[in-house]
């Protein structure tokens, strides 16, 4: 007989797309407490605890990218790669942005980004991955698509979660490794934008937001990386942003006003190594930005990876990201969070629903 998890599995893989967020409504609707309903799940939808994956690795130097460096940026026109645009030149770094298409790139990125053009899906695309990342000392990869089908994965699926982030992250990775095999300027540290509960993808609610593979596909981004910095000698960081939230909203090519959004009063942020059990919540796409940029920044940054989210202040001083790079070394904030408090996530999908409803 199947699992009650595998049932549900094949029940979203054969529904229709626009099914899927009526399907999630009543698994969570029967309870109002999603912080006390998760420990009740069977342990086939809980999965088992993930432990902490280790933040730093000893074998390879540190690496603290100066300013005036040029860095590689793949997925520069996209929500978060045009805020870590911004969040790059306001350090003072030089920027490559690896585009598609360099036109449509020139009305969204300032006149002072370099643009080359070229396809994470196709490396041999426009001037080649290789060669639009010969040159660069880091790079960091904000390329991601949609958890469920939506007309951003393309006609043909050419978009969905395992050409975006598996495969097309794979083939990024072996351009670094050919260019630090043979150039000689070395890509020192690779950055990559990953997701909140990539190695509790097995566990309620991850398990739902993985219908699809879009964990699956982070995971294997993230693998392909961590085994490629032993090769090629670069460090690296994974960040998992909790549920992304926020602009920018505007087409403009002055990417330096989007950081001057009004984001209300939950800016401050919160980091935690690897992705422990309990870590829920949201993460504005300004501020998983600049904590991608703060990965080039921090002076005393080895092998990281990291869950992020936003809580209650001000937005973060020089200092106070320090402060929470340091954090992820300190073995008391580590490990478990506590009960998982999911009642966002049902707000979430209940308005989903709604609105799903009122189209019909």
């Amino acid at each position: 007989m199947l699992c009650k998890a595998h049932r549900v599995n094949n029940m979203a893989t054969t529904m229709k797309p626009s099914n899927v967020w009526l399907l999630l409504l009543l698994l969570l609707a029967s309870s109002s407490s999603l912080q006390a309903f998760s420990p009740l799940l069977p342990s086939s939808l809980r999965g088992p605890s993930a432990p902490p994956r280790v933040s730093r690795s000893p074998s390879r130097a540190v690496v603290m990218l100066e300013s005036g460096r040029l860095v590689g940026l793949v997925g520069a026109t996209g929500g978060v790669g045009r805020l870590v645009a911004a969040g790059l030149l306001q350090e003072g770094y030089k920027l490559r942005a690896i585009v598609r298409s360099p036109d449509r790139a020139a009305g969204l990125l300032p006149p002072e980004v370099e643009k080359v053009a070229a396809d994470t899906r196709d490396p041999s695309f426009g001037a080649g991955l290789q060669v639009a990342l010969d040159g660069v000392d880091a790079v960091i990869i904000c390329t991601g698509t949609t958890a469920f089908p939506s007309s951003k994965w393309g006609k043909d699926g050419e978009n969905s979660p395992k050409a975006v982030d598996d495969e097309g992250v794979k083939n990024v990775v072996a351009a670094i490794e050919k260019v630090n095999a043979a150039s000689k300027t070395k890509i020192q540290r690779v950055t990559f934008l990953s997701s909140v509960g990539v190695l509790r993808r097995k566990q309620f609610p991850f398990n739902i937001l993985n219908l699809y593979g879009v964990l699956d596909a982070k995971n294997e981004g993230e693998q392909a990386i961590i085994k490629a910095s032993e090769r090629a000698s670069f460090s690296y960081s994974i960040v998992r942003p909790g549920r992304l939230l926020g602009g920018p909203y505007t087409g403009t090519p002055d990417v330096a006003s989007l950081l001057q959004l009004d984001e209300g009063n939950k800016q401050a942020v919160i980091l935690r190594s690897g992705d422990p059990d309990g870590f829920t919540g949201d993460a504005s796409r300004k501020q998983a930005a600049m904590a991608m940029v703060q990965t080039l920044v921090q002076k005393d940054l080895g092998d990281v990876a990291f869950v992020l989210k936003n809580v209650e202040g001000p937005f973060p001083t020089q200092k106070e990201w320090d402060d929470a790079f340091r954090s992820l070394n300190d073995p008391e904030l580590q490990g478990s969070q506590g009960p998982s408090d999911f009642s966002f996530l049902l707000e979430d999908l209940q308005r989903k629903v709604s609105k799903f409803f009122s189209q019909k």
